[in-house]
């Protein structure tokens, strides 16, 4: 029985069971977060926001 552990990626920060785990189980952002004036986002997509909660909810 293996212990789940949490994703280190960018922007996703699930927890998975190595033992399980697939090639589409992670959603990560590949780029770095943006905060610019009151927009929050990423650098790899084309999506903003002003909202910090709806910004760690972007996938």
């Amino acid at each position: 029985m293996s212990s789940l552990v949490m994703c280190y990626n960018k922007g996703c920060g699930k927890s998975f069971d190595p033992s399980k785990n697939d090639n589409d189980a992670c959603t990560h952002h590949p780029g770095n977060p943006v905060f610019h004036d009151a927009y929050k986002g990423w650098s790899c997509c084309n999506k903003k926001c002003t909202d910090f909660t709806e910004f760690l909810n972007i996938k």
